[in-house]
């Protein structure tokens, strides 16, 4: 193969390469917490769980679980966000959040305590 050649080809499979690994970056969705039973790992540099402090108190604290918390708490869709814009999408069926993003992103996950005070 001449030098032309070779250039030329490494310079294609450079491109169809770079090509795939942005895609497939892109397309990364996935199921972020799930009540126990979380399929992936949670990336605790992606998210951040708050828990309330005590019901009707508006007071969170990060909490440093990697699931959804028992009973006493709801998911709280006004307050939760991600910074970059990403999608968070809660299945009451199963309790669980997934994330849709197309760009890393930090998201902050709210649950609101559905405790009485008095418990």
């Amino acid at each position: 193969m001449t030098k032309r050649k070779i250039i030329v080809f490494s310079t294609v499979i450079g491109i169809v390469l770079t090509t795939l690994i942005i895609t497939n970056y892109l397309n990364n969705d996935g199921v972020v917490i799930a009540s126990g039973k979380s399929e992936e790992s949670v990336n605790n540099k992606t998210f951040s769980l708050m828990l309330e402090t005590s019901a009707g108190s508006g007071e969170y604290q990060v909490s440093t679980d990697t699931t959804w918390p028992g009973s006493g708490y709801e998911y709280n869709e006004n307050l939760s966000s991600c910074e970059n814009g990403s999608t968070l999408i809660w299945n009451e069926e199963t309790r669980s959040v997934s994330l849709k993003a197309n760009i890393s992103d930090k998201c902050y996950i709210f649950s609101r305590s559905v405790r009485t005070k008095s418990s």
